[in-house]
């Protein structure tokens, strides 16, 4: 290694030249990193879709989700299932285990399990197996809508989508209230009655007769050879009319047009979308992987502004989400903090070292930024919030080899070695504890890209950017740089070396630190005492006033306003009321709230919410707001103030807010699942659970899973009436839905649309028993039977969903925490109440031996994270105690380095504190951090001590306050410049995120008075290893000396 470092010393031009080749393709490299929020994340999930049209839920949930969820049950690989079933559609939702099995494989034999079940009633669609897919990401909503016939706002969606998807880097549109064309056809039951004609007969009447089929070929005399099909497709609505039902011996044809009206219309919504307070259809836009979301959010808006010309009048065109505000608002926002970080990181070095010496030093920041970034371009990581935060963090770690390096080679100056000798002593003598503090850091942070879950995949990128930065770090500290420093810092003559240099004013500092290293090293049991005390103090604090909470409510940029109405509302009436909620909303400041996007017919956070609400009885509001570091208020104050806004003239209307959390997805933070096999009685138990959590005043906001259904009519049929009248239960089931529900003759291809061919009864005002007492359905014999005569009719209430989790049906009852209410002096968090509740749970569970009640949502997720990060910090301890141990040849001395890891968690504890700060996982995530940078100075002071002792001969008094005094100025750099390069962002110099807040403080002030701790305790801590040292060598001085006499 000396002769690469001689060399590199000599030949400085080649050193030169790697530089500004790294820096140049760094700026190329950097303006082709595509920029998003957050890192591609793939979250494992898998959901079988499964329909059955007219279904009950309980129907589906017998026919279609237990035989699937049962043949599922044999795969390996899956985390979680759940399951919910409604009216007509059942869902299955798979989480999959990417730790235990190929997720590949693991979706191959879903699919074969799916493929053997072979019961499935036949009037069900095929399940379709949908793998969740995290390439394509949205990045904005364009918003249709204006004062036309709904039809025309269709076909201008249609074209708008068309257009939109021709530019290069949008991979597909989602179409949210987009409405297919059908033709309707509404039986008149009286005019049935009279031509005698069933409803079955009508149906078969169009299946038959929309026919379009290819009949092959032939040729002609000719040798000319012309094709031939048959072309019967009703495509309009005339023809339609004029299809034949039936016809008498006489020639007379009963013609669809004679007992039914026929229209083509948009297909009944089962969900209204709106953006902005306007009935809309909403196109979501999804890009490529490899597209730029800032880039592609500037062509969209681009190409919409020019389309906004182009449209008739009277449509409108919008734009809401956009997605490329927040990656804006944080590139800008950690960028500056970079920025700033680097500046100060220049000034900290000035202050102590010489300017040239300082600029070679500095120098390294960029070198080992860019060279990172090539190596980001090369490996597909785009710039987002999780990769920034790993270049704030290494940002002041990167010269910390340099300063160590740097800062011996001066010292080698200064006891007047010749340039060349002094470059290759100062590198050659540091390079085993650099060697040593970067591979620590390095093993700190490999663990995390390890880390199992969804929250390891969501910081995978923090420990690569870290560990790429330290690795071309420590190649530039020990080869590039000293080739720098011959070549851009000139000798000292013996008049420099004489006169005070830059980091003279730190002598006098460095003689007081020495007189204080000699009284604790006299003082050392006192030392030790106010050590041990300082712990145990910190134990009590932490016991008393610390609180944990997985991602706090902070920086929070959107929420849902989630309506729950009476189980009667039908979509608009459900409508009318989240007018009001919009209402409310647009009176706030375009600076606050950005946009507004509400549903009607349903209420989930996510496409993958297991817990999703169906019906026309619901309905929510997607608020999104502006960044936080652009507005006054935060979303809770938001929310608060709307509180007091929206007020229904209905007590059965219920309004309930839901902060969307940074992160990955989180449950909500009281969340507890009832399983068991009686739905019913698992309601009644919820009940029990509701009516106890609502005794917390810190409780907010409870919503049980269990959905009231509407009344329900079950059709009986008797089965001796039934015989006697030529007809099956299968033909009376195909003939009450045709009658209701409606039921799919046939479909028709018209260019790129497909238009079902719908059948029903026409609507009447009859009560709906009355409606199925006078259903006729027609027999084998072309009799018509009414269906009293053959049926009884049993009314029961129903439920509009059926869940399931771990194959059990599943209630849940969840709820909002108020964060700032206090319990035993501290702000509460999830942990906390649920083990305020927990004897409780444990009563019921008890009480109704038949359920299993289970904890999930935040406290679920906290738990799973925290497990897995404690993993990572174990692996990260263990290795970096293996690498001591190798380094050092002994077993103490590590041992004394790892005690500076609980020096540093100290500082973090009471850096949160002071600063009103949770521990959270951003916040544990810098401990993980903190514990292989904390180590460093320690490895580098102890390895002075060492040299002293064997190279130099000093005493162990002499040798600890020499090896203290010298490394006093390079320890006190690398900490300041590390604190440095954090500190804009713990305190948001150039603009603040709250997100990554916890993680600059935890770290920066973890490392401050970590340092300061070792600068105070350590010196004594060696001297009473020393002591130890003396009394082990002694006692077996003696023990020898004892047994030699014995033996003489």
């Amino acid at each position: 290694m000396k002769k690469i470092v001689e060399f590199f010393t000599t030949e400085h031009l080649l050193g030169n030249l790697i530089t500004f080749v790294v820096l140049g393709l760094g700026i190329v490299s950097l303006f082709q990193l595509r920029r998003e929020v957050f890192p591609q994340v793939e979250f494992d999930v898998t959901t079988v879709s499964l329909i059955l049209p007219g279904a009950s839920p309980e129907q589906v949930e017998k026919l279609l989700v237990t035989p699937i969820e049962e043949a599922i049950r044999e795969v390996d690989g899956i985390k979680k299932i759940y399951s919910t079933s409604t009216e007509g559609t059942g869902v299955v939702i798979l989480q999959l285990d990417p730790d235990a099995r190929d997720p590949d494989d693991t979706n191959d034999d879903i699919q074969i399990a799916i493929d053997s079940v072979k019961n499935l009633p036949e009037e069900a669609e095929d399940p379709i197996l949908r793998i969740a897919d995290t390439s394509k990401s949205p990045i904005l909503e364009v918003s249709i809508y204006g004062q036309v016939s709904d039809m025309k706002l269709r076909q201008v969606s249609k074209d708008i989508r068309d257009e939109l998807l021709n530019i290069d880097g949008v991979a597909s549109i989602t179409r949210n209230g987009f409405l297919e064309r059908e033709i309707l056809i509404e039986a008149d039951p009286k005019k049935l009655a009279r031509a005698r004609i069933s409803l079955t007969e009508l149906i078969n009447a169009i299946a038959k007769n929309n026919v379009s089929l290819p009949a092959g070929s032939i040729k002609n005399r000719s040798g000319e050879e012309v094709l031939i099909k048959t072309d019967a497709e009703l495509l309009k609505v005339e023809q339609v009319l004029k299809t034949p039902i039936i016809s008498n011996d006489e020639g007379i044809v009963t013609y669809i047009g004679d007992v039914a009206s026929v229209k083509e219309q948009l297909e009944e919504p089962v969900y209204k979308y709106r953006a902005n307070g306007e009935s809309s259809i909403n196109l979501v836009v999804l890009k490529k992987q490899n597209a730029d979301v800032i880039r592609m959010v500037d062509t969209v808006k681009e190409r919409v502004n020019e389309l906004k010309l182009e449209v008739p009048k009277g449509v409108q065109l919008g734009v809401a989400n956009d997605f490329s505000i927040y990656v804006r608002n944080r590139i800008s926002v950690l960028g500056s903090n970079l920025a700033i970080g680097l500046v100060l990181v220049v000034l900290v070095l000035t202050m102590l070292l010489p300017l040239n010496v300082s600029l070679v030093v500095a120098f390294g920041i960029p070198v080992a930024l860019f060279s990172t970034i090539i190596c980001m371009n090369l490996f597909g990581i785009s710039v987002n919030m999780i990769s920034l935060i790993g270049m704030i963090i290494v940002l002041g770690m990167v010269v910390d080899d340099a300063i160590v390096v740097c800062e011996n080679i001066w010292r080698n100056y200064e006891l007047g070695k010749k340039p060349l000798e002094a470059v290759v002593s100062g590198v050659s003598e540091v390079i085993p504890p650099v060697f040593a503090s970067v591979l620590t850091t390095i093993l700190a942070f490999a663990p995390l890209a390890a880390m199992s879950g969804i929250m390891g995949k969501f910081i995978f990128q923090i420990p690569i950017i870290v560990i790429l930065a330290l690795i071309f770090s420590l190649l530039e500290a020990v080869i590039v740089m000293p080739s720098h420093f011959s070549s851009w810092v000139p000798s000292p003559g013996k008049k420099d070396l004489n006169k005070k240099t830059r980091g003279s004013w730190f002598d006098p500092v460095v003689a007081k630190y020495g007189k204080f290293v000699s009284w604790s090293m006299h003082k050392r049991y006192i030392v030790l005492l106010m050590m041990v005390f300082g712990f145990a103090a910190s134990g009590f604090v932490v016991q008393k006033y610390a609180r944990f909470e997985l991602f706090p409510a902070v920086g929070v940029e959107s929420f849902f306003i989630k309506l729950e109405a009476p189980q009667q509302f039908s979509l608009e009436n459900t409508e009318e009321y989240l007018v009001k909620v919009e209402q409310a909303l647009s009176e706030f400041p375009k600076e606050e709230i950005t946009d507004y996007i509400s549903m009607v017919g349903i209420s989930r956070q996510d496409s993958n919410d297991p817990l999703t609400k169906r019906g026309s009885n619901y309905a929510q509001v997607q608020v999104i707001l502006t960044p936080e570091n652009q507005r006054d208020r935060t979303a809770q104050d938001i929310i608060e103030i709307l509180k007091e806004k929206i007020r229904f003239d209905r007590p059965d209307v219920k309004a309930n807010f839901v902060l969307r959390k940074g992160g990955p997805p989180q449950g909500r933070p009281i969340s507890i699942d009832l399983l068991g096999d009686d739905y019913h009685k698992l309601n009644e138990i919820s009940k029990e659970l509701i009516t106890e959590l609502k005794k917390y005043k810190a409780i907010q906001d409870i919503e049980s899973s269990y959905i009231k259904g509407k009344t329900q009519f079950n059709v009986k049929p008797i089965m001796d009436q039934m015989a006697a009248a030529k007809l099956t239960a299968d033909e009376i089931s195909l003939n009450v839905r045709a009658a209701f529900d409606g039921v799919v003759a046939s479909s028709v291809r018209d260019l790129d649309d497909e238009l079902d061919i719908r059948v029903r009864r026409k609507p009447s005002n009859e009560n709906a028993d009355e409606q199925l007492k006078g259903l006729s359905i027609g027999n084998s014999l072309g009799n018509l039977v009414r269906l009293d005569q053959i049926a009884s009719f049993e009314k029961e209430e129903s439920v509009a969903a059926i869940f399931h989790k771990s194959y059990k049906r599943q209630v849940n009852v969840s709820s909002a925490l108020d964060t700032e209410f206090e319990m035993d002096g501290k702000k509460i968090t999830s942990g906390k109440m649920i083990s305020v509740i927990q004897p409780y749970l444990k009563d019921l569970g008890k009480k109704y031996p038949e359920i299993k009640i289970e904890i999930g949502g935040e406290n679920e997720d906290t738990q799973e994270s925290m497990a897995s990060l404690m993993r990572a910090f174990m692996v990260a301890f263990v290795g970096i105690a293996a690498l001591l141990i190798v380094t050092f040849r002994k077993l103490i001395q590590p041992v004394i380095i790892l005690f500076t890891i609980p020096m540093g968690v100290i500082g973090v504890v009471y850096a949160l504190l002071l600063h009103g700060k949770p521990l959270s996982f951003m916040s544990m995530l810098g401990v993980v951090a903190l514990s292989g940078v904390i180590v460093n100075n320690a490895i580098v002071l102890i390895t002075f001590i060492n040299q002293l002792r064997q190279e130099d001969g000093l005493n162990r008094y002499d040798s600890i306050i020499e090896a203290a005094k010298t490394r006093l100025r390079p320890i006190f750099m690398t900490t300041l410049t590390t604190v440095s390069g954090l500190l804009p962002t713990a305190y948001g110099l150039g603009g603040s995120d709250p997100f990554i807040k916890p993680l600059a403080l935890s770290l920066g002030w973890g490392l401050a008075i970590g340092s300061l701790f070792i600068a105070i305790f350590f010196p004594a801590i060696i001297s009473l290893l020393d002591d130890f040292y003396y009394v082990l060598e002694t006692y077996l001085v003696k023990r020898h000396n004892k047994n030699k006499e014995s033996l003489s």
